[in-house]
């Protein structure tokens, strides 16, 4: 608003004032004196109102570029993450892209988190319940999404909530607004955060366990015979069945309210209820997305790239991909480099740079040297050319 318009709006209730104490019987003089008191000086009152609306305008115009420019450039990672799938550059930004996109479900999840705590604010300790439901929602929803054999991670983050909605509950009445809010999102990230990485957060008390929900499509070979399966029924999954289904019913109350609440726009009703409602739906369409490591082997691909390039003198194909995502054989780099120096194609691609060099095959006293000597393939061409 322009000053001229406050200032014009400020007389306007100068004057009905006047008028109502001019019809309780004072002079129009006295009248006017006692409504200025009651206002002060109005034309300091319009200029600090138009700086402040000012400052607001600023503040949310600022708020809408930040946004803005992070979304285009979280976008533009992804979308070039995608674009130059299967090349070295994209094994550069697959991991940015990734790291991405979970920043971007973490902000929104704890966005919604925090409107809910808002909604309710944090005078009652019933907010708490709310909040953790939607997190609990957001966190199954993620798991599933994921990979639902990672269920394990659930029963942890339900074991961190309830401790933590404890000593909440415990110092409620010891600590201000701002640190009970502070808490809960902070409780709420964590969990998300956690599901997103697929981490486990009470493994360091003992053991980690090794449990797949049955029927499940990667075969219990190897490193894995010594897993077990579960069935959707199981014992084991009952608390995070029980959390889950009076979280649900939290989080319909919830919306029951949001929409007939009368301090909340419709568009923002709407986009509440759409987000919430896509907790629940998002796995049917997108589900088990991590069940073989797609997306774990991703901050892995360009050392991959970096292995294959410099051993085999080519880029990895997407079988090969593949095989490190399901073994998980990159975590093990320096045992995968010496399978790949012993390999034979490393050998045949040596023999066809001494074919393409000297114009005859390499004996194979000269392949074991290179093989042996662990060098480059693109070291070994500049020196045989160099000869």
């Amino acid at each position: 608003m322009r000053k001229r318009e406050i200032l014009e709006e400020l007389e306007s209730h100068v004057a009905e004032l006047i008028d109502e104490y001019v019809q309780s019987g004072l002079s129009r003089d006295d009248a006017r004196t006692r409504a200025l008191n009651t206002f002060g000086d109005i034309a300091l009152c319009a200029e600090e109102t138009a700086m402040t609306h000012a400052g607001s305008r600023m503040q949310q115009l600022f708020f809408r570029t930040v946004v803005t420019v992070s979304a285009l450039l979280c976008a533009t990672i992804i979308i070039a993450a995608l674009a130059f799938a299967g090349t070295s550059l994209g094994a550069d930004l697959a991991p940015i892209a990734l790291n991405t996109a979970y920043a971007i479900i973490t902000v929104l999840c704890l966005w919604f988190v925090y409107q809910v705590i808002t909604f309710y604010g944090v005078i009652h300790t019933r907010v708490i319940w709310y909040a953790m439901a939607y997190t609990l929602c957001a966190d199954v929803t993620i798991t599933t999404a994921l990979d639902i054999d990672k269920f394990e991670g659930i029963l942890h983050s339900l074991v961190i909530m309830i401790a933590a909605c404890g000593l909440l509950k415990i110092l409620w009445k010891h600590i201000s607004f701002f640190v009970r809010t502070l808490y809960l999102i902070i409780v709420s990230a964590i969990v998300l955060v956690a599901g997103l990485y697929e981490y486990r957060l009470l493994d360091f008390i003992g053991k980690m366990r090794c449990l797949f929900i049955t029927p499940d499509n990667i075969p219990l070979e190897g490193a894995l015979k010594t897993c077990s399966q579960v069935q959707f029924w199981s014992h084991i999954l009952w608390p995070i069945y029980i959390a889950l289904g009076i979280s649900i019913v939290l989080v319909i109350i919830h919306a029951h309210r949001v929409i007939h609440s009368a301090h909340i726009g419709l568009r923002h009703k709407i986009f509440l209820i759409a987000f919430a409602l896509s907790w629940f739906f998002i796995p049917i369409f997108f589900h088990d997305l991590n069940n073989t490591g797609e997306l774990d082997v991703l901050p892995w691909e360009k050392e991959i790239y970096s292995a294959y390039h410099d051993v085999l003198g080519r880029n990895p194909q997407e079988k090969d991909i593949v095989f490190y995502a399901v073994t998980r054989a990159y975590e093990h780099m320096d045992r995968v480099r010496d399978v790949l120096y012993a390999s034979e194609e490393r050998k045949i691609k040596i023999d066809l740079i001494f074919q393409e060099v000297y114009g005859r095959h390499a004996a194979e006293q000269e392949i074991n040297t290179h093989v042996n000597a662990r060098t480059s393939i693109e070291h070994i061409y500049s020196l045989l050319r160099n000869q």
